[in-house]
């Protein structure tokens, strides 16, 4: 577990990058992908508002939302070979929807 201090807006403080304390692992040892994608997402949001310099952010959710949704979107379909059947399964929505979110994002 690694802790690292990081500047914000209201001064110093510690920021825990490990995984919490009671993280579920899988099997093998690996720590459960999920918290690794929340680890990540928290020094990410953190970084953003150390950028805004004091500035209230405006319109976050749709901002991250729509950043995180086209990744997403384009890396399950590079990993199904644009297999779009596959790729809808894998994000657990239906095809449709995969191809709304395709022609949003600029995927097809």
């Amino acid at each position: 577990m690694t802790i690292q201090t990081r500047r914000s807006n209201q001064g110093r403080r510690k920021v825990n990058l490990g995984p919490p304390p009671d993280m579920p692992e899988r099997r093998s040892g690996i720590i459960d992908r999920r918290g690794m994608l929340a680890m990540v997402t928290r020094d990410i949001v953190e970084k953003y508002f150390d950028d805004l310099d004091g500035e209230d952010p405006v319109d976050m959710h749709d901002l991250v939302m729509s950043q995180v949704e086209s990744v997403l979107v384009d890396t399950v379909l590079e990993y199904t070979g644009s297999n779009q059947s596959q790729a809808a399964r894998w994000l657990g929505i239906n095809r449709n929807t995969l191809r709304k979110k395709m022609a949003l994002y600029h995927l097809e």
